[in-house]
């Protein structure tokens, strides 16, 4: 539930950035809402599962016939490995994997670790689960520009400390890992200068990718 709340708050942060009716607002919360609430049988096959519910409920509140056509494309669009094809179906894919690139993806990480011994007995060493995120975040990429501009800057920093994590787990790479800290270190110092600079032309910095 935690999980679907973040998702429609991501969802509403997106879509702000859009000039979009008040309809497909409304179509686009419903959709987040409703997304995962297959879930409760299991995660296999949970998208199919979370559109019939969707569909009963907002049939039987005799929402209209096309609208939840939409609202259940956007449902299926956000399966791993679905590839997005309109504007909405783009805002709801981003928001649903917004923790990637915000401050809970830790938290996130936990829980899914926890979810996937408690409902599938998966269980994974320090060094699979790594990979295992590595795997899936370098794969992942926001479909929106909003979502890219809000997200895709923490998601890179995540990236880099799964990294260094994976480094740690292998005592060889120790020489790499404060290479790398001290790259960081450089790039937070050129970051610095570089807005202080904008900031004295009343230029406000965004998102500058430093290499």
């Amino acid at each position: 539930f935690e999980h679907t709340k973040e998702v429609v708050e991501a969802t509403k942060q997106i879509a702000a950035g859009y000039e979009l009716s008040e309809r497909e607002i409304e179509i686009l919360i419903l959709a987040a809402w409703f997304h995962d609430i297959g879930y409760i049988e299991g995660a296999e096959g949970h998208e199919e599962r979370s559109c019939t519910y969707a569909a009963t409920f907002l049939t039987e509140n005799k929402y209209p016939a096309d609208y939840i056509t939409i609202i259940l494309e956007c449902i299926r669009a956000t399966k791993i490995g679905a590839v997005p094809e309109n504007l909405l179906e783009k805002i709801l894919c981003d928001a649903d994997l917004s923790h990637l690139g915000n401050k809970m993806y830790w938290e996130h990480c936990t829980r899914l670790r926890q979810e996937l011994f408690l409902t599938q007995n998966i269980v994974m060493s320090e060094h699979e689960w790594v990979n295992f995120e590595l795997d899936f975040i370098t794969h992942h990429q926001y479909y929106t520009e909003v979502g890219h501009e809000l997200f895709d800057k923490r998601k890179q920093k995540h990236i880099r400390q799964l990294i260094k994590h994976k480094m740690r787990l292998n005592p060889e790479t120790v020489d790499l890992i404060e290479e790398l800290e001290k790259k960081e270190r450089k790039e937070d110092k050129k970051l610095k200068k570089i807005q202080q600079s904008l900031d004295n032309s009343g230029i406000k910095l965004k998102e500058i990718d430093l290499g």
